[in-house]
């Protein structure tokens, strides 16, 4: 999903660094990869492109793209999504791309290449495995035994929206996140719902969404019907925000 190395890295980069002591004692219910309380039906194929601003005291330093394409694609032996992110900023491009099992968004693999280094994980149901390649050193072997199926973070955004959002709906859900050394779990809430504005301008009605650890807070809009994600707002202390929006 890297302290705040702004702007060349994307929205879960920056979640897994800034701050610690994610919310590993809630009592929330848990779900886990695999589960099909969370409905991959809901994510449509198609291409998107969102901008981010990243604010200090309200105002721009520096701003980035992320372009995320979404197909449909084998993903072993089952229908499966394809998931590429392009993240362009000053510092450079991300290209993330994720294999997902259609129906739950259960991960297969995630290959990244970032200007200073590459990586290529594969998902079991107990483990993530892999290789890391820097640019300037030897490859190093990934072995991250996890508590139970864990879903890729590059594609939180996709997991959040296809969950079963109602009024009071709250959950946890473990993320891999390879920097932070493996499997987090992440308190995700419906706070609220209201009427943004959409693609067109036109109200779209949302769910408010919150997902939480102690020290983070990122809200999302998502579009109830469309379940499109229309708004990422990321409180980072000390004046810090970074909006993401259509």
């Amino acid at each position: 999903m890297r302290s705040m190395l702004p702007l060349g890295l994307t929205l879960i980069t920056t979640l897994s660094v800034t701050g610690s002591g994610f919310a590993q004692g809630s009592a929330l219910p848990a779900l886990r990869a695999g589960d099909r309380a969370v409905d991959g039906r809901l994510v449509q194929p198609g291409t998107s492109e969102r901008h981010m601003t990243m604010l200090q005291n309200d105002t721009a330093v520096g701003r980035a793209t992320l372009r995320t394409v979404i197909a449909e694609a084998p993903a072993a032996g089952e229908p499966g999504l394809l998931v590429a992110n392009t993240f362009t900023s000053p510092r450079g491009v991300i290209y993330d791309t994720s294999l997902v099992r259609r129906r739950t968004l259960q991960p297969v693999w995630h290959h990244s290449t970032q200007p200073r280094r590459r990586m290529r994980l594969e998902f079991g149901p107990d483990s993530v495995t892999g290789l890391v390649t820097p640019n300037d050193s030897a490859s190093v072997r990934v072995l991250h035994v996890t508590e139970v199926p864990t879903f890729d973070s590059a594609v939180m955004d996709e997991v959040v929206a296809a969950l079963p959002l109602r009024r009071g709906y709250a959950t946890r859900l473990p993320l891999y996140i390879y920097e932070r050394g493996g499997l987090l779990w992440f308190d995700v809430q419906v706070t609220g719902e209201e009427s943004v504005p959409g693609p067109d301008a036109r109200a779209t009605p949302v769910w408010e969404v919150s997902v939480h650890q102690p020290s983070l807070t990122v809200r999302y809009w998502i579009a109830k019907e469309s379940r499109q994600l229309l708004r990422t707002e990321t409180d980072l202390g000390g004046g810090r925000r970074m909006v993401m929006t259509l």
